[in-house]
């Protein structure tokens, strides 16, 4: 004769399933948070967690509208022992599915050394390094810190109305230049900064610009290298002198046409010029100069045909240039050239598997500057994959073809060169992580995590002998305006 389960066995059954789902839903939700944000396949571990979720309240409706028919603590005896029985596999599942990334040889903790913050300050314009110091260019100033232990330099203040609108500085030199404005107009002045002194270089010396340059082009009319500053106005170059701030020589534009953006390094000054034709067409032209007499060396075009949505100088030696005409047709994308101006390679802003993410995140407070660094002969920039997920890669300027990638989460908020690697600031969902990442071959040297607070704003890195340094754009309540790290 056929066998029948009873009605009692049959509730006892769900019972004990939702109890053991209980117990294991619990087990994944803790293993998968508890988990280091790097390490890979927590989301399996939550999703599954959810699962057993959706089960465990499955198997408690259909046990109450049953109904235990007098056996309630027999009921509550088995889901106790079913989530007992639960608590080993789902242990042991978790910890299958969480593996570390095997590039992570080691992801400590990394807590700030020192943190510093401005209250009540402006703007940053640029953030610089100079060896052990860190200056911060705001808005209504500079201040400067000591690398080691945060200590305040110095710190020199605009005058009242006044406004930086431009900043330009050589690593291996001691003077900046700044661009002023006055009541938010145009930068019609520039004056240079001596960073050891924390002092004004030319003393009360202002020099005025006779054709006043548009301060939406932020911080890319202005340059120094070999002791001189370039700064480019509309319808002219002017080389002065660091020291002092006479005018060494000056190098008019071409006929109808405007310069767009300046960049330096030791004797060759790289110069963008734009010729408008009839709106919105035009032509730009890349000129290599020298830093000493302005004597040109070469001029290439750019090879667009409409008006410049975005420009900005990667590099002046090679040249390396960020360029995005308003034709979506048009050069859109870092376009790399010769020593001698001959075009090399062009890496596109939507490439057929990528989009670069060159711009600040200003969801938050940016910090100056593109997402992206030239190292050697790649350029390193956070690239978008798919919908979601965000990546760190690397690009040779000899051909545009991506050589590797690192996995970024959520989003990839800086990219800066130190001595010793590719500094990457990345979001795991959690705190920020810093990645050291070889720029030859994309291996992740060093992963670690931020302890002192997650930001969604672009951030500046820079790494000295002594210390990892995260600079931000603006305060905000929970993150300091600069961090002091470890290295």
């Amino acid at each position: 004769m056929p066998r029948y389960t009873s009605a009692h066995a049959v509730t006892l059954y769900w019972a004990g399933l939702a109890g053991c789902c209980t117990a294991m839903a619990t087990v994944y939700f803790w293993r998968g948070s508890a988990a280091e944000p790097w390490t890979g396949g927590i989301g399996w571990v939550l999703g599954l967690g959810w699962m057993m979720v959706v089960m465990a309240v499955t198997g408690l409706v259909v046990t109450l509208a049953r109904g235990l028919h007098g056996d309630g603590p027999k009921g509550w005896l088995v889901a106790a022992l079913c989530a007992a029985l639960g608590i080993a596999p789902a242990y042991f599942i978790a910890g299958w599915v969480l593996t570390p990334l095997k590039d992570n040889a080691a992801s400590p903790e990394l807590r700030a050394a020192w943190s510093a913050s401005e209250t009540g300050a402006g703007r940053a314009v640029a953030i610089w390094q100079q060896g052990e110091t860190v200056i911060r260019v705001r808005e209504d100033g500079l201040t400067a810190y000591r690398a080691t232990d945060g200590g305040r330099l110095w710190t020199l203040a605009t005058a009242p109305r006044e406004t930086v609108c431009a900043a330009g500085t050589d690593p291996a030199g001691t003077v900046a230049a700044i661009g002023l404005s006055r009541s938010l107009g145009d930068c019609k002045a520039v004056r240079a900064v001596d960073l050891t002194a924390g002092k004004w270089a030319w003393g009360d010396k202002v020099v005025e610009l006779a054709d006043p340059v548009d301060r939406d082009r932020q911080g890319r009319q202005l340059a120094v290298a070999g002791g001189t500053v370039l700064v480019a106005e509309e319808e002219r170059l002017r080389a002065l002198k660091a020291a002092d701030g006479t005018e060494l020589w000056s190098s008019p534009a071409g006929k109808g046409c405007d310069n767009q953006a300046v960049a330096a390094a030791g004797t060759t000054v790289a110069l963008v010029e734009y010729c408008a034709g009839g709106y919105p067409a035009g032509r730009a032209a890349l000129r290599s100069l020298g830093t000493a007499d302005g004597k040109q060396a070469w001029s290439t075009d750019l090879g667009v045909e409409t008006s410049l949505s975005a420009l900005d100088f990667l590099s002046v030696r090679p040249p390396v240039l960020r360029v995005e005409e308003r034709d979506s047709t048009g050069v859109r994308g870092v376009v790399s050239f010769t020593e001698q101006g001959a075009l090399r390679a062009v890496v596109k802003t939507d490439g057929k598997e990528h989009q670069l993410l060159l711009d600040p995140d200003n969801r938050v407070a940016g910090a100056p500057g593109l997402r992206a660094v030239v190292t050697g002969d790649q350029l390193i920039a956070p690239v978008k994959l798919g919908s979601v997920s965000q990546a760190v890669a690397g690009f040779s300027l000899a051909d545009g073809s991506r050589s590797w990638l690192v996995d970024a989460g959520s989003g990839a908020y800086g990219v800066g060169a130190g001595p010793d690697g590719v500094l990457a600031l990345t979001d795991y969902g959690y705190d920020d992580q810093l990645l050291l990442i070889d720029p030859r071959t994309g291996a992740t040297r060093s992963r670690q995590i931020l302890t002192t607070g997650h930001s969604s704003a672009t951030a500046w890195l820079g790494r000295s002998a002594t210390r990892t340094l995260v600079g931000y754009g603006a305060e905000e309540s929970s993150v300091p305006v600069l961090r002091g790290l470890p290295r």
